[in-house]
């Protein structure tokens, strides 16, 4: 075969661009959506949780004569309740060949073992990332349905998709509107 003088390469190869059969991984997917699903509480919302907490709380104490765990079990709900008033920022999403951004974070294609697709909300999708190490979280990307086949094709270039069902924490957590 005879050689380029310029660069060391065959003469008769070709390059991958022009190469049918390579994948070319360039493409960059970009968009904006918020952090997480929020839902708007009503007042009601947060007097039926407090009641609950109460309830809850006295019941505890009833039960051990631990006015300790009572107050405690106050202290959390109280937690629960502002976190739960959040409502969710915009942020910056894109995926490209070095990795996940989401806002400031970024993320490597080799901390995931797998993505599925979470289809129970009407306005935004999600695709949740799962983490290969143990104890790390899943990571969630939401979008707008409008965008979901080339976010879904740009993970899928990089991760591989597996089908998962909705845990029994997650429905719990969306039916009370957390």
């Amino acid at each position: 075969m005879q050689q380029d003088g310029d660069n060391g390469l065959p003469a008769d190869s070709t390059d991958d661009a022009d190469n049918p059969n390579s994948e070319i991984k360039n493409d960059s997917v970009s968009w904006t959506a918020s952090e997480f699903i929020g839902n708007s509480k009503k007042p009601s919302w947060f007097i039926v949780f407090g009641v609950i907490i109460v309830g809850v709380a006295g019941g505890v104490y009833l039960w051990t004569r631990d006015l300790f765990s009572g107050i405690m079990i106050i202290v959390i709900g109280i937690i629960f309740a502002i976190v739960s008033a959040k409502q969710p920022k915009n942020v910056e999403y894109s995926i490209n060949p070095s990795g996940i951004q989401i806002g400031n974070k970024s993320f490597d294609f080799t901390d995931f073992k797998s993505f599925s697709v979470i289809d129970d909300e009407d306005k935004l999708g999600s695709v949740v990332l799962l983490p290969i190490k143990r104890f790390s979280p899943p990571i969630s990307l939401y979008y707008d349905r409008n965008d979901e086949d080339k976010i879904l094709d740009a993970v899928s270039l990089y991760v591989p998709h597996e089908e998962s069902k909705v845990d029994t924490v997650d429905k719990l957590i969306r039916k009370i509107r957390f």
